[in-house]
């Protein structure tokens, strides 16, 4: 059942008919049990939203299966009249169910943007993509995949392990985003003391897919809570000021324009979510972009999406950084900008306290301060 807010949400975007179906998991659940009854599903939970106001709504949910430990990964797309009109991935009867009201139901590895994506998934084919991908490592076969990220319509990423205990890291891109992937994942970091990114392994663009080498450590955002919290956000700092001054090469920049559509488009989304703030969120992004339109572009690289799950600590102190998809030329402050508000977040869930999201915060700048 929704709630009074998420009703309210639904009831004013007109544009997108089937909202309700994508935000209510109970009425997922009951089409679920009637369109798939030999998966005897018995639950499902809501992970992940992504709301495009008057455009789309995408939620990602886990499918708990009757005697199954791990469950199902699904997603539910409710899109606009004309969006649902342009929809030309062939759709088998198998991972989708199409609903009425423009709902389309999407059962892993089901993916009407990453269309191929199954053939990854299953065993078989995933050995002819590896076998283009890793030509060298063609005696490794078979290799078990493990699912790490997911961003339905976007991205998938999976641990590759080889039989012989070996890993690398496969990245699956919907079409249009492959090539700017590929161009900003290439970089020239030779390993330091401080800092270490992984290595481009191969890539098809037939097959939309990247691999780069496995690093094995602990996921700072893991780490947050422990006592060794502040000199892991120290080393992260360094870390990141010494990637700040890595090559450039053919990077897009990331432009004053480019920063305004997104502010827009952010003020759009807030007028959507609760009317009140209308004004005030155009008037914030109204107030930036002036601010960022009398900038001198930036030239450095950025990480562009940087936060502490994009952080691995590995060993004698050694700081990688990792899923540089979205690498730009730009100014650094977006990416300390970026990861300060993530780390924000944890205060907000009561992960951690007032106090110590300061000290964290502290001795990231400090080592910026200190490295640059």
């Amino acid at each position: 059942m929704l709630s009074t807010a998420d009703a309210n949400l639904v009831q004013r975007d007109q544009a997108i008919a089937g909202m309700k179906v994508v935000m209510d998991p109970d009425a997922l659940l009951t089409i679920l049990q009637v369109a798939r009854p030999e998966l005897d599903v018995t639950s499902v939970q809501l992970t992940y939203l992504r709301y495009r106001p008057t455009r789309s709504c995408l939620g990602s949910y886990q499918v708990r299966i009757r005697d199954t430990v791990t469950p199902m990964l699904a997603h539910v797309t409710a899109y606009h009249g004309k969006a649902w009109g342009k929809l030309s991935i062939p759709i088998d009867d198998y991972h989708h169910i199409i609903c009425q009201d423009q709902v389309l139901i999407s059962l892993f590895p089901g993916d009407a943007g990453l269309p191929s994506l199954a053939g990854l998934i299953n065993r078989d084919s995933r050995q002819d993509i590896l076998k283009t991908l890793l030509p060298a490592s063609a005696e490794a076969w078979p290799a078990d995949i493990e699912t790490l990220a997911y961003k339905p319509q976007r991205r998938y990423v999976g641990r590759i392990n080889f039989e012989h205990g070996n890993s690398v890291v496969v990245k699956h891109y919907r079409e249009n985003e492959y090539p700017k992937a590929a161009l900003a994942t290439t970089i020239d970091c030779p390993a330091t003391a401080r800092l270490r990114t992984p290595r481009t392994l191969g890539g098809s663009q037939h097959h939309q897919s990247l691999a780069f080498e496995w690093l094995p450590g602990r996921v700072l955002r893991r780490e947050i809570t422990t006592t060794s919290a502040a000199h892991s956000l120290y080393a992260c700092g360094a870390a990141l000021a010494e990637f700040h001054t890595l090559a450039t090469d053919n990077l897009k920049h990331r432009t004053a324009s480019i920063k305004a559509d997104r502010l827009t488009a952010a003020a759009k989304t807030i007028t959507h979510l609760h009317p009140p703030l209308a004004s005030l969120a155009q008037e914030i992004a109204t107030g930036i972009t002036q601010k960022l339109s009398q900038e001198p572009p930036a030239t450095q690289r950025i990480h562009g999406d940087f936060s502490l799950s994009q952080v691995i600590l590995m060993e004698k102190g050694q700081v990688a950084i990792i899923d540089h998809d979205e690498n730009v030329c730009g100014d650094p402050m977006e990416d300390i900008g970026h990861f300060i508000a993530r780390l924000l977040r944890y205060e907000h869930t009561r992960k951690i306290t007032h106090n110590q999201v300061e000290l964290l915060i502290e001795a990231f700048i400090e080592a910026l301060r200190k490295t640059v």
